[in-house]
């Protein structure tokens, strides 16, 4: 509310003193009504000059919070947006500094869980294969690659591209299609 009187205020100051000066250069040489249009256009292009460029600044903190926004889905880190508190933007701004602190934390958080995952699964006695509902294989452990006497293939891979086993193939199979009879359509 500060902000938008200080604004009126300037607002007026500057277009009284430009109405002075201009009725002081055209006064004694133009008539009255070409005085009163001429100082129209100066008012009004004055006044739409000043609120042009008070929205374009403040929509420039949208435009740097946009830009922030596009770089955290191109997979960069989340970063805040730098804004003063009289800003009009500030409460969304805010939020959305709060927002992407919160991404930054659950990024973290994953990177973490993704690191325990890799290493109980590396350390486990036994082999864990996990094929997805595409008959992907995305987790192959160096426990099953020993049991099967193969290399740790690079994943995900399809399943029939690396199960050469008979009886491994049909587990898999016999799993999918009893998997597949008790979901509901």
């Amino acid at each position: 509310m500060q902000k938008n009187i200080s604004k009126f205020l300037i607002l007026v100051v500057l277009n009284v003193a430009i109405l002075v000066v201009a009725a002081i250069f055209i006064a004694n040489q133009l008539s009255r009504t070409l005085q009163i249009v001429i100082i129209s256009i100066i008012l009004s292009s004055t006044t739409w000059g000043l609120v042009w460029f008070w929205q374009r600044r403040d929509r420039q903190d949208l435009v740097v919070m946009q830009q922030r926004m596009q770089s955290v889905i191109d997979g960069d880190l989340p970063r805040s947006v730098l804004v003063s508190a009289d800003s009009d933007n500030w409460d969304l701004i805010r939020q959305f500094n709060d927002l992407q602190s919160y991404v930054r934390q659950q990024q973290h958080h994953n990177r973490r869980q993704i690191l325990n995952y890799q290493t109980l699964l590396a350390s486990l006695p036994v082999g864990v294969i996990n094929v997805n509902h595409h008959h992907e294989i995305n987790v192959f452990n160096e426990t099953a690659s020993r049991m099967l006497h193969m290399t740790t293939p690079i994943l995900p891979v399809a399943e029939h591209l690396l199960i050469q086993q008979f009886t491994l193939s049909e587990l898999i199979s016999q799993t999918f299609n009893q998997k597949m009879g008790n979901e509901p359509f």
